[in-house]
């Protein structure tokens, strides 16, 4: 009852029946195991509720109890489980020093799932101390990948080198800033270097990368993620080459929620595709193994900005050539 209780999040009454069971336990007399599990199961629902100090206080009387009766391994979980604690008050040396204790018993046991929480668990303690070779380590012990894969934000936000700045309601992103300006400068000085080779590879496509360009009216880095995204289509899969650059960003602006036309019929032609915000109007036209710059003359010769001269939306005329070779979009000229 108590597992399927806190199974669904309601630790509220997961502690009521686990206080329960304790004192049941207790009245019984004797220092059961059943009742070192008891103080276990009673520490994890309270770090969960954010009672840290209570949480400590039944790690330690389990810890007791498993060392007493010579239950090692067991023994090596408490710490594993107080150390977790002692990192939530900043308690990092002690913490420190029970995973040292847990990590050779984990290891000789060949319990791979506590070894892995402690391994974690160090190289949290190791970057809040400022040691992020030896973090870096741990983590990958920790999660079995190489070095390149970790993922550095999250190592710097549960380290507290960054913090939640705001977060976007309508595409459930939050935005991270660094704590105050000491923290900011010692990064670019100091950590940069060590970050910079792995953010290349943990960078992943996102949708609202794209939208973030388009509303800035950031045209180029626009056209050069779309750059991207485009070279990695299986060229197995690609149509004819307008028709699938159009049906691309006109899936790309419908998923951002923007005004897109493709084929925009004006006075003196079409426009290939043209993208409208509240404050920018993109006009982008392609040319089949041409030079860009023939687009950008067939958008003036056209006259294609002339709908939009009245306004007060910023004009960007974009040329893009594409490569029947290499399948892809190749050059780019933005006005």
């Amino acid at each position: 009852m108590r597992v399927h209780t806190l199974s669904l999040g309601n630790y509220d009454e997961a502690e009521r029946l686990i206080r329960e069971a304790i004192s049941y336990e207790e009245q019984l007399g004797g220092a059961t195991p059943a009742l070192a599990v008891r103080y276990g199961m009673a520490s994890d629902i309270l770090l969960k509720k954010g009672k840290t100090d209570e949480a400590i206080s039944f790690a330690e009387r389990a810890l007791k109890l498993d060392e007493e009766a010579g239950r090692t391994v067991q023994a090596a979980i408490r710490k594993s489980q107080l150390a977790e604690g002692y990192i939530e008050t900043g308690r990092m040396e002690e913490a420190e020093k029970l995973l040292s204790e847990a990590i050779p018993i984990f290891q000789a046991t060949n319990n791979l799932h506590s070894l892995s929480v402690c391994k974690h668990q160090l190289g949290i303690i190791q970057a809040k101390k400022g040691d992020f070779n030896a973090s870096a380590h741990s983590l990958r012990e920790a999660s079995g990948t190489s070095y390149e894969k970790i993922y550095p934000v999250t190592l710097l936000f549960q380290s507290g080198y960054l913090t939640i700045d705001s977060y976007d309601v309508d595409h459930d992103e939050y935005k991270l800033r660094y704590p105050n300006k000491e923290v900011e400068i010692g990064f670019v000085k100091s950590l940069r270097e060590f970050y910079t080779p792995m953010l290349a590879d943990t960078q992943r496509f996102s949708i609202n990368l794209f939208n973030e360009d388009i509303l800035s009216g950031n045209a180029a880095m626009f056209m050069t993620r779309l750059q991207a995204f485009y070279a990695d289509i299986p060229y197995e899969v690609q149509p004819t080459v307008e028709a699938n650059f159009q049906n691309t960003m006109l899936i790309l602006c419908k998923l951002m929620g923007q005004t897109i036309d493709v084929e925009r019929h004006t006075s003196n032609g079409r426009i290939d595709v043209l993208i409208q915000t509240d404050k920018y109007i993109y006009i982008i036209e392609m040319k089949r193994d041409k030079d860009p710059d023939n687009a950008l003359d067939q958008i003036d010769d056209k006259g294609y900005d002339w709908p939009f001269s009245a306004g007060e939306r910023k004009v960007f005329r974009i040329g893009a050539e594409f490569s029947t070779k290499n399948r892809r979009l190749e050059r780019l000229s933005i006005s």
